[in-house]
Formats: structure tokens, sequence, C-alpha cells
């Protein structure tokens, strides 16, 4: 079972819903959070920040979130992080047969700061309490 929810690994390339999701998850949240515009640097800097969480958005250049999460999961061999999606897309529409190892729940954009941090409170406590 995880530890309590502190650190929040976040992922996004859209920069301001970094800078608007990293300060609710700070400011309104409490939590620490590092924030990346891409997987590749997002799974570059894993070891050093060992989140309890990792919030990553599906679509991305370069390295879409289910892509970051298979290379988390096989190539560094970490398996027990949590895993939230963020989308614009549909909940519906969402395939996740390739990648639901760890997936805990997908948040849909846009969303409201203090509704990102309830949410992401719910779910961590849905699924470890």
């Amino acid at each position: 079972m995880p530890k309590n929810l502190k650190r929040i690994m976040h992922v996004d390339d859209d920069i301001i819903i970094q800078k608007i999701t990293s300060q609710a998850l700070e400011k309104l949240g409490g939590f620490e959070v590092q924030t990346h515009g891409n997987g590749q640097t997002a799974l570059d800097s894993y070891e050093d920040f060992k989140p309890d969480l990792i919030l990553i958005d599906m679509i991305m250049p370069e390295m879409e979130g289910p892509e970051a999460l298979h290379n988390l999961r096989e190539k560094m061999r970490v398996l027990d992080v949590p895993v939230i999606f963020v989308t614009g897309k549909n909940k519906e529409n969402i395939d996740l047969d390739d990648v639901t190892l760890g997936v805990i729940g997908v948040i849909k954009k846009p969303y409201q700061p203090q509704e990102l941090v309830d949410t992401i409170k719910g779910i961590w406590t849905q699924h470890y309490s």
C-alpha cells in the first residue's frame, strides 16, 4: 500500500495548465509538486523526485502519457507508483487496455483548481484508505 500522498509529479505539455495545476496542488492541496513538459524529462527525473503519484496528460507531442507509463513500468521497472491520467477527451472514448497497470483514475480537462485537488484526494482515498 502506498504511503501518504505528499509528492506529485505532474506531466503536461501546456504551460498554462502546468502553472494552474502546480499552484492548485501546492497551495490548495499542500503537495510538493514537480512539473514536466514531456514524458521523457519526467522519466529522467523520476529517481531523484520519487513521487507518490504521477498526474500525466494522455496526449502530448513526442511521448504521450500511455507511452511514458509503459516506459516507466517496462523499461524502468517502476511498478508501485500510481498514475492518474488527465485528458481533454471524453472518458468514454479512452482506451486504457494497454496501460491499466497502476492507473487509478482519469480526470477530464478543463478543471477548476479546487475541483482538481478534491478529485485527486478522493481517488487516492478510494484506493488507499
